[in-house]
């Protein structure tokens, strides 16, 4: 995971669109005509994944949002696993982080 963006701070691709639908959210991913569908904690990482946050700070706001709060070293693990499916999907902007 150290050679693509994950590992930095991650950037959802500009043109990838992000939406509620029913009790899920969802990404279209207009270049490869894909749909997909997120669970609430992989939705706040996509929200939080705007090229300045680091896959920790991304945890700290995750984790904030659960109730009980769920501490950032709780819910990294988690983060870092949606931040790999995004990269798969190709849905991470490649370009070199500021």
């Amino acid at each position: 995971m150290d050679d693509h963006p994950v590992t930095e701070r991650p950037r959802g691709r500009s043109d990838v669109i992000f939406r509620p639908l029913d009790d899920s959210w969802v990404l279209f991913d207009p270049k490869a005509e894909q749909l997909h569908v997120l669970n609430l904690s992989a939705a706040l990482v996509w929200t939080h994944m705007d090229g300045e946050n680091s896959p920790g700070s991304i945890a700290e706001a995750v984790g904030s949002a659960f109730n009980p709060p769920q501490t950032a070293a709780q819910v990294l693990p988690d983060v870092q696993a949606a931040l790999e499916r995004f990269w798969e999907a190709g849905l991470l902007d490649s370009a070199p982080n500021r």
